[in-house]
């Protein structure tokens, strides 16, 4: 398996993943943030919904005039946003040619200047794992908004907990 074979296996899933942590959120609470230094989780989720977006541009355009954030209304339009992006990332990744996907150099611009670059495999991968690093930190936003976790990798501790109830209601 290649690299972008690798990528167009691992993304569905992430994407799923981070669909289920945005509607997993106290929607009444999305203005909640730790710490005054810190994003909102609206403002991660706008974050994270221009991601793709980036990465789209990158695909068609060879280089990005990175957006840093993609305004929504509401939660379902968030999800719906950034559902239709991945999607058409997947696409866009499945039909680049092999040697864009290994050499091709993307431009990171913001404000028209550019910031870093690399080849669009590396871009790629750098917003999945951004993406993902984004989901980890909602995951610590949850339970101060009144939520539960979601299911990301594992179990969470209310499942572990529900696990052991209906284990001790068995007994």
């Amino acid at each position: 398996m290649n690299t972008r074979e690798y990528f167009l296996a691992v993304w569905p899933s992430e994407v799923d993943l981070t669909i289920n942590a945005f509607n997993m959120l106290p929607a009444g609470k999305l203005d909640y943030r730790p710490h005054p230094k810190t994003r909102s989780a609206t403002e991660i989720i706008e974050h994270v919904i221009a991601q793709p977006h980036d990465m789209e541009q990158a695909l068609r355009e060879g280089q990005i005039d990175h957006r840093r954030k993609w305004p929504f209304e509401d939660l379902a339009e968030a999800v719906s946003a950034y559902a239709a992006h991945c999607k058409t990332v997947a696409g866009l990744v499945e039909a680049a040619a092999d040697n864009d996907w290994d050499k091709k150099v993307i431009p990171f611009m913001v404000k028209g200047k550019t910031m870093r670059q690399g080849p669009l495999r590396d871009v790629c991968f750098a917003f999945m794992f951004d993406m993902i690093h984004h989901r980890g930190q909602l995951s610590t936003y949850y339970r101060p908004m009144g939520g539960k976790n979601p299911f990301i990798y594992g179990p969470t501790a209310e499942m572990i907990e529900e696990l052991k109830a209906g284990r001790n209601k068995q007994q």
